[in-house]
């Protein structure tokens, strides 16, 4: 069943949002440190 997931994601919002997995904010600020990614930028 985990790969017919793919296909209905958008008619099952809260399997999908109960199943997807967290990031921390510390993880998103480093990956945008080392991206250099900042305020204002388009990516």
């Amino acid at each position: 069943m985990e790969g017919e997931f793919r296909l209905v994601f958008d008619t099952i919002p809260e399997q999908f949002d109960r199943y997807s997995p967290r990031y921390s904010e510390e993880l998103f600020a480093a990956l945008n440190e080392y991206a250099g990614i900042g305020p204002g930028e388009e990516v």
